[in-house]
């Protein structure tokens, strides 16, 4: 069999953005390639991807949940930092980089709800007595919105939390859908023009079609490992907690401690 030799990691594409009407455009000709998909720059993606669903306001549709966009300016953001959704290298020269704002605003919802899934289900493992009242709020919530309109709960607190974790899979395999499987010696690999690793180092990855898929890998990687995500108690955007006993974001974190600083000097300064 011949050898396939030393190749790049998988790249995506990235670059500034402009909004026209109700699409995203990606200015082509100052777009730039970039080594994506690594541990850090997915979870990166992971969370931004899911604020995506702030680009817009959830409406209803006839048979499903949309989006109102708002903010097109969180999407513009996410052009530079991590590129467009569907259109990666292999559009490259076509000419076709736009995509629906509202379709980004959706992929963000959906991944969100896939992944406060996962944390309510933890959120009710982590409590003194397990339950499976956080989850069950969190499904009834959705149900009442029109996400899951045809869902029976079950009422039995393991028989709910199987039902739940089950959907969970069923949604990040969903998200998955385009991403194809790798096995790769790492000396084959390069990373900005260097080597990944040495002889008997391998790397099991994935070669994603759209970013989509690229975030809900990074999710299942997450759940197989059992790492926590929470949703910060002060913005209530979802993050991926380096102490368990993290619940805000760092800078979250510090701007409630100000606050908290403000509010106490003023009430002594009142005395």
């Amino acid at each position: 069999m011949e050898s396939v030799g030393v190749r790049s990691r998988p790249t995506w594409i990235r670059g500034e953005a402009f909004i026209d009407g109700d699409e995203i455009v990606l200015v082509e000709s100052a777009a730039e390639r970039y080594s994506a998909f690594d541990s850090e720059h997915s979870l990166r993606l992971l969370v931004d991807l899911g604020n995506l669903a702030k680009v817009g306001q959830i409406v209803k549709r006839e048979k499903t949940l949309g989006c109102q966009v708002t903010d097109a300016r969180r999407a513009v953001e996410f052009s530079k930092d991590h590129g467009f959704l569907w259109h990666g290298p292999r559009q490259l020269g076509s000419g076709v980089f736009r995509e629906n704002l509202e379709k980004w605003c959706v992929a963000g919802i959906e991944l969100t709800v896939t992944t406060a899934m996962y944390a309510k289900i933890k959120e009710g493992q982590e409590e003194p007595e397990p339950s499976a009242e956080p989850i069950r709020r969190y499904l009834r919530m959705w149900r009442d919105a029109g996400l899951f309109k045809h869902i029976s709960l079950p009422d039995d607190d393991n028989d709910l939390l199987e039902y739940a974790c089950i959907q969970l899979a069923e949604r990040i395999s969903r998200g998955m859908a385009d991403c194809t499987p790798t096995f790769s010696a790492a000396c084959g690999l390069l990373k900005d023009g260097i080597k990944v690793g040495g002889a008997g180092d391998f790397r099991f990855g994935n070669d994603p079609n759209s970013l989509v898929g690229a975030a809900n890998y990074q999710l299942a990687s997450l759940v197989s490992r059992k790492k926590l995500v929470r949703e910060c108690e002060e913005c209530k955007e979802m993050f991926i907690p380096e102490d368990p006993r993290q619940r805000y974001h760092p800078k979250c974190g510090a701007r409630k401690r100000q606050r908290e600083r403000r509010q106490k000097l003023k009430a002594e300064s009142s005395l």
